[in-house]
């Protein structure tokens, strides 16, 4: 059930994602992917897009920042994605067009205190606003990807599951069972099924609103690393009909068809996905001992 939870939660995300990028689908399809700021070899910040989904990675000091966030609020013109942004109790704006076969951002040099309407705000960014470039990037530096590499296959696979899940077709769960999948043997050992259990909890580590340094992120992905193949033993476990220690998808789907699985995305909100994402991993940061 809780797999199951898992794969539906991820079709929602990516089926939201979609809905919210829709009539913006040519700058936001043309937005992702991977940039690096001023450069690719040596940059102080890289961010991965997908639709408006963002995984935000910035040195701070000497260590690397996470963060993975949506805007509040955002629309579109011939050439700009207008988007907002809210941290803490702070609104932010943000620009972006493409110049010269660059990627360029516009952030406002203040905070907003309060909301502000999408439509009222300017087409264009005013003139003091601090502009960056962004230059795309075919993978991190080695340094980088080693801590953040959960991350990027987060982004890859919201991603590929936001190209197959336009209107949450039921072929979306095919999808993301074949994404987790690593072997292509059809079965998900506790081997694939660990790995969800990082890549997730690293997704929900990077969700805060003030990021994650990578001290934090090391921590949670050495909990999952430790404890995900006992989490992953027992999930298969409770729906391992035939006892071989693996999962079929027949196996996940043998008392909830794909048409009910399909009422259950209708249904559920992000809010009640990441409470259940986030529930295995809070229980296993409450064990004491463990570092």
């Amino acid at each position: 059930m809780v797999l199951l939870r898992w794969l539906t939660g991820l079709c929602l995300l990516a089926a939201c994602i979609e809905a919210g990028s829709a009539g913006a689908s040519s700058l936001h399809e043309a937005q992702n992917g991977l940039w690096g700021r001023d450069g690719c070899a040596d940059s102080s910040a890289y961010f991965y897009a997908s639709g408006d989904l963002y995984l935000n990675l910035y040195k701070q000091e000497d260590s690397w920042v996470s963060l993975l966030s949506r805007p509040v609020s955002q629309r579109t013109t011939e050439t700009h994605i207008i988007e907002q942004y809210r941290y803490g109790e702070a609104f932010y704006v943000y620009y972006s067009w493409f110049e010269g076969g660059r990627l360029s951002s516009a952030s406002a040099p203040e905070a907003s205190p309060t909301e502000q309407k999408i439509d009222s705000l300017p087409d264009l960014p005013p003139d003091d606003y601090a502009i960056q470039h962004y230059e795309r990037c075919e993978r991190l530096p080695a340094d980088v990807y080693f801590t953040h590499a959960e991350g990027a296959r987060f982004m890859e696979l919201v991603d590929a599951l936001r190209r197959t899940c336009s209107h949450r077709q039921p072929a979306c769960i095919e999808r993301a069972f074949a994404a987790v999948d690593v072997s292509r043997d059809g079965r998900l050992s506790v081997a694939e099924v660990s790995r969800v259990l990082r890549i997730v909890v690293y997704a929900a580590v990077a969700a805060n609103p003030e990021g994650a340094r990578e001290q934090d992120l090391a921590s949670a992905l050495g909990l999952a690393s430790l404890l995900g193949p006992l989490i992953s033993t027992a999930i298969i476990s409770g729906s391992d009909y035939d006892g071989d220690g693996q999962l079929t998808r027949d196996e996940i789907f043998y008392d909830r068809d794909i048409a009910t699985v399909q009422h259950a995305l209708e249904a559920m909100s992000l809010d009640e996905v990441g409470a259940t994402m986030s529930a295995i991993f809070q229980g296993m940061a409450g064990i004491p001992g463990l570092f």
